[in-house]
């Protein structure tokens, strides 16, 4: 009976030293595969603007989450090395014709006509730390005066669950001017 008792014991203290889900808060560490971006900025529009920026170190760019749950919303990449086209780079989330899950070719995803760029982040909420795979290239465009330059394409390899409405693309990016409501 007592060890019977005694191994009830060891597992009712190993379930209460399982970190419980809904943590305090929640890391989101997103690789970049692909394209060599070191020192590009990368925003999440779901964050307050204190957190909302990371810089690409090791092919890796790292977000806190203060409240334990991620919100919907956005990535956008930038470089001074690319041309300027006065417009922010959004990773496209998800191409249409893609379910989540799926791998995209940069061919299709230089040639897919619209996109999803916010993120469900689903799954997010349930651990303390969370990874998330975005795939870079480029593709030849003109910046504002004409010239041409190279600009990112950036997109979430596998497809990701997104929300919100299509949106146009330009070579397979998503290019703003301003913000997308994620909500």
């Amino acid at each position: 009976m007592v060890g019977a008792a005694a191994s009830v014991f060891a597992l009712l203290s190993v379930g209460l030293a399982t970190p419980a889900h809904g943590a305090d808060s929640l890391t989101l560490t997103v690789d970049f595969v692909g394209y060599d971006c070191e020192g590009c900025t990368v925003s999440y529009s779901g964050l307050p603007d204190a957190t909302s920026s990371a810089t690409i170190k090791n092919d890796k760019a790292s977000f806190k989450f203060p409240g334990g749950t991620i919100d919907s919303g956005y990535f956008t990449i930038s470089n001074p090395k690319f041309g300027f086209i006065d417009a922010a780079t959004v990773t496209a989330m998800q191409y249409k014709g893609k379910a989540a899950g799926q791998k995209v070719s940069r061919n299709r995803a230089k040639n897919g006509k619209r996109a999803r760029v916010c993120w469900a982040a689903e799954g997010a909420r349930m651990a303390e730390e969370w990874n998330l795979t975005v795939r870079l290239s480029t593709v030849k465009d003109k910046d504002v005066n004409g010239k041409s330059t190279r600009s990112i394409l950036s997109w979430a390899q596998p497809t990701q669950s997104a929300v919100g409405p299509y949106q146009r693309t330009s070579k397979g990016r998503v290019l703003i001017n301003g913000d997308i409501d994620c909500s």
